[in-house]
């Protein structure tokens, strides 16, 4: 009755949809068997998910372990799920970007959610079987399972589902998506039931723009045909057509600002240029609607960077893309979600990373980035269109020109693409931590099963020799061990894992990414620079450098402003006043490889961080976007985090110590007055600067207010968002003493 009301609440949530009683009461619900349930975007599966996770922490008294894609969306989930931890005491714990313990803290009395990015689940689970407590899980849910088919991050899902179905501890799996062509394949892989159904509470009405005629897409058994709606007449003077031939202008005023609209865009200019040209077509009434939220807005915006972006939100519009720092997302979306910003110019990864519904969905053109769109990423867009409880109804409006037609046709009229196993590539980071105890011939496909059972055996003995020769596996007979010669390996051997094998995996590090690691280390510490941070920061920084490359002409202005640490820094590396010359004039730099070069060009973007220069100021300093310096700021403070745990596996103390400080200082160098307030889940700069404002410096200071206080003392801030953030406060303190009562019962356990 207590989960009942806070449903009700919290969620605006009395009665469950029959398709959702259906599931709940399935046979393989009851008997634990793996399932997959797949049903149209905004069909409500993210409420079975909690109520089954709910069932698991209360009634079965073990812990559940809930998979998201992204970081802002398992924030988002601890924001929601805090009151439902504080009511029925659980723990939701939070482990995404560089927060989260591996392995979890042991509870004796209350069991948690854990709630995970895929990489993060992936080292939460493999930390638990180092520890042989894999056990204490007792079901798995996956939201997005069609990622399982991407690359990168599809591989390493289907690392973590294969761990957990070779492990064989009794674990639930539940996986939902709304995109999957090959069910019936993938559940074959988990072993899973199928529970599919087409329902969506809020109707979604289609349709396609063609000329200046808008085309309804009526669905049938046999697929689907066009039905011409009406013609497209607005107002236009014929300067307002040559600036906007499409009409989206006049597409928009047709929903706001009474209600919202979401413009997919292809590419990051794309959602900026739009933005731009709908701002100089909206009608009066839409410039004068909930002006002075919009002006406070706009403050709020300059503070983060500013540029277009506080004019565009004064008259209703932005844009939203990965270029823009997480502080401005958060600010946008919530103006989005509160009506002060009517209409949102953004890209398709909105569509997966955030819930923001529209009551209109306009896709621009039929393209993300400069590939032609697939039937999921359309599906993904359009069913933002209409939420329950958001909007009554929903529209979505694909403009298509005439020669793009015939192929958008073909996509809308085919099926969904079928997920594909990435493993493959995967297998040795699979096999790395399964193989101690395996002989050569366990070490098989068919010994495997399930995980590997289609994997051809040359896969697994490639896999297998790779690791081997790395080092990172030996072999043992009757109790020596063997290092690889790369001759046959006898069958009467058993593998273990390495020193380096296991240090890798303790610090959630791939092979290589370990090896680099440890090379850089090794250089490092025949003279790393410590007159400052800018050393250590190198070697936080990741070898791709995070996707950042330099501006080869500004970098000999740079480096001619380096200090003393600066310049014996780039010495250390090999770079000098010549190379920064070269680079300057365009010539071909052959003494220093470039990856040092964009490896230091980041660590001096990261060091201006460091000394609290504003993020806007060094973006535009070193010619990145927010966003990419901000993502590069969290890259390097994970980075840095998984080599200290390295450098501890290996005994290497002295970098061990250096990197654990510096990956804490990472995370909180771009705000350090206001990392407390930002350990809460949602909490972004602009909202915890408010807070400090209105007197609520720490989060006691939150856990004790009254909702009444916060709204009337926080601007902007509604009755839900205030409880949530007490619950959220409330949590993370009752985490905090869970922790420390943990670590009092090990002593105890210790002395007895």
């Amino acid at each position: 009755m207590i989960a009942r009301g806070l449903f009700k609440t919290y969620r605006k949530i009395d009665k469950l949809y029959d398709w959702q009683e259906d599931c709940l009461n399935l046979d393989a619900i009851h008997k634990r068997r793996n399932l997959i349930y797949a049903l149209p975007t905004s069909g409500g599966k993210t409420l079975v998910a909690e109520i089954l996770m709910l069932r698991e922490v209360l009634n079965r008294k073990r812990n559940a372990l809930f998979i998201l894609p992204f970081v802002a969306l398992v924030q988002e989930k601890i924001w929601s799920l805090s009151p439902f931890a504080v009511q029925l005491n659980f723990l939701v714990e939070e482990y995404a970007a560089g927060k989260g313990h591996l392995p979890a803290k042991k509870r004796r009395t209350k069991n948690s959610i854990y709630v995970a990015t895929i990489e993060k689940g992936l080292a939460l689970l493999r930390s638990l079987i180092e520890f042989d407590r894999l056990h204490e899980i007792g079901l798995i849910v996956v939201d997005e399972l069609h990622l399982i088919g991407e690359e990168g991050r599809g591989a390493t899902l289907e690392t973590l589902l294969a761990t957990v179905l070779f492990a064989e501890k009794d674990i639930q799996i539940v996986g939902m998506s709304a995109t999957i062509g090959n069910l019936d394949e993938v559940a074959e892989f988990l072993r899973a039931e199928v529970f599919q159904r087409h329902f969506r509470p809020v109707e979604l009405t289609e349709y396609v723009k063609l000329g200046d005629v808008l085309h309804k897409i009526v669905r049938g058994d046999n697929g689907f045909e066009i039905i011409p709606d009406r013609q497209l007449k607005y107002d236009y003077t014929d300067a307002a057509l040559s600036l906007d031939p499409d009409t989206l202008g006049g597409l928009v005023a047709e929903v706001v600002p009474a209600a919202s609209c979401l413009v997919f865009c292809p590419t990051k200019s794309n959602c900026e240029n739009v933005a731009s040209l709908l701002c100089k077509m909206q009608r009066k009434e839409m410039v004068a609607h909930r002006a002075a939220e919009r002006a406070q807005l706009g403050r709020a915006l300059r503070e983060e960077g500013g540029g277009a972006l506080p004019t565009l939100v004064s008259r209703g519009v932005a844009f939203h893309h990965a270029g823009l720092s997480a502080d401005e997302r958060a600010l946008l979306e919530a103006a989005f979600r509160s009506g002060a910003v009517s209409v949102l110019c953004c890209t398709s990864t909105l569509a997966a990373g955030v819930n923001l519904p529209a009551r209109r969905v306009i896709v621009r053109a039929p393209l993300v980035g400069r590939d032609f769109i697939s039937l999921a990423a359309y599906r993904q867009m359009v069913g933002r269109a209409g939420r329950a409880g958001v909007c009554d109804a929903g529209e979505s409006v694909v403009i298509c020109g005439p020669r793009e037609w015939p192929r958008l046709r073909g996509v809308l009229a085919g099926g969904l693409a079928g997920a594909r196993s990435a493993l493959a590539p995967s297998l040795p980071a699979l096999l790395l931590p399964l193989a101690p105890g395996l002989s050569p011939s366990d070490a098989q496909p068919h010994s495997l099963h399930p995980p590997c059972c289609h994997t051809p055996s040359h896969c697994c003995d490639d896999a297998i020799r790779s690791l081997l020769k790395s080092g990172a596996l030996e072999y043992a007979k009757r109790g020596a061990r063997f290092e690889f010669d790369d001759g046959p390996i006898p069958d009467d051997t058993e593998f273990v894992v390495s020193k380096l094998g296991s240090a890798a995996i303790k610090a959630c590090m791939d092979l290589g990414a370990a090896k680099q690691m440890l090379s850089d280390l090794e250089v490092a510490s025949r003279g790393v620079v410590l007159m400052g941070s800018l050393h250590l920061l190198y070697l936080a920084t990741p070898p791709d450098a995070a996707g950042v490359r330099p501006d080869y002409r500004n970098y000999h202005s740079m480096y001619s402003k380096l200090d003393e640490e600066g310049i014996l820094t780039a010495n250390r590396l090999g770079i000098t006043e010549k190379t920064a010359i070269r680079m300057m004039t365009g010539k071909t730099i052959t003494d220093v490889p470039e990856t040092v070069l964009r490896r230091f060009y980041l660590a001096l973007m990261l060091h201006e961080v460091w000394k609290q220069v504003p993020l806007p100021e060094v973006a535009d300093r070193f010619g990145a976007s927010r966003g990419a310096l901000q993502g590069a700021l969290a890259s390097a403070s994970a980075l840095a985090l998984s080599g200290s745990r390295l450098c501890e596996a290996l005994d290497r103390w002295h970098f061990a110590a250096l990197l654990a400080e510096l990956a804490q200082r990472l995370q909180r160098c771009n705000a350090p007055h206001l990392h407390l307030l930002m350990e809460l889940p949602a909490v972004k700069k602009a909202r915890a600067m408010q807070l400090t404002r209105a007197g609520y410096k720490r989060v006691e200071d939150l856990a004790k207010a009254s909702a009444d206080n916060l709204v009337s003392s926080v601007p902007h801030l509604s009755r839900s968002a205030a409880n949530h953030l007490i619950s959220a406060a409330k949590m993370l303190l009752i985490e905090k003493v869970e922790n420390l009562r943990a670590e009092a019962e090990e002593v105890m356990d210790e002395l007895r």
